[in-house]
């Protein structure tokens, strides 16, 4: 199974049409392979915002779709001090600090490098991975597909944060689980999944 937000969508290639209940959008295998547009794709895409492609084969079918698309990683993540978190506001949306991974970079390096640069925020400890997030742009007429690698940082201390703004970033702030719904209410899909992976307790978001 593969999974790769589009157009803030969740599309899931995967092999088996089991378990999936008729409230969830389930689309035939279908050729992706060149795209005739990305706006077009985007257009033909259901209201869902999950969507299941059932393929002979997940490999073959998510090979087929990567390959229209510039690959880029990048890295970032969720900080915790306590009860608070860390969280950007960016393009009227909160996000989580990440960003594009430099040439040869580790990943924990580069989360950690682009939290400081987007946060002003220093001394973090590097404490578990999260998970992987795929997610597809178009810029300047190109295609890309951003696969971003998610860790948990903890720090010692509630510093105070610098948001960069030239990097659009409005707001840096430390929220508490009682932003939780204000949070997931105006962020990205992809980022529920980084929450959701997680898995915050009482103690977090």
């Amino acid at each position: 199974m593969y999974e790769v937000f589009v157009d803030n969508k969740k599309i899931v290639f995967t092999d088996s049409s089991q378990n999936l209940n008729h409230e969830q959008c389930v689309m035939e295998e279908f050729d992706m392979l060149p795209f005739l547009s990305y706006a077009d794709f985007i257009e033909k895409l259901p209201v869902s915002k999950q969507i299941f492609i059932v393929c002979a084969s997940a490999e073959r079918s998510w090979k087929n779709f990567v390959c229209n698309f510039n690959f880029i990683d990048a890295a970032g993540g969720i900080v915790t001090f306590e009860n608070y978190f860390l969280a950007i506001f960016r393009n009227n949306f909160w996000d989580l600090p990440k960003g594009k991974l430099e040439k040869n970079e580790d990943p924990i390096q580069g989360a950690k490098r682009e939290i400081e640069e987007e946060c002003g925020i220093l001394d973090l400890h590097f404490v578990k991975s999260i998970c992987n997030t795929f997610h597809t742009y178009e810029m300047n007429n190109h295609l890309f597909i951003k696969r971003t690698f998610w860790y948990h940082f903890e720090c010692n201390e509630k510093q105070q944060l610098t948001p960069q703004v030239e990097e659009g970033i409005t707001r840096a702030d430390w929220l508490t689980i009682h932003d939780k719904k204000l949070f997931l209410d105006q962020t990205f899909e992809s980022i529920k999944e980084v929450v959701a992976s997680f898995g915050y307790h009482t103690a977090h978001l």
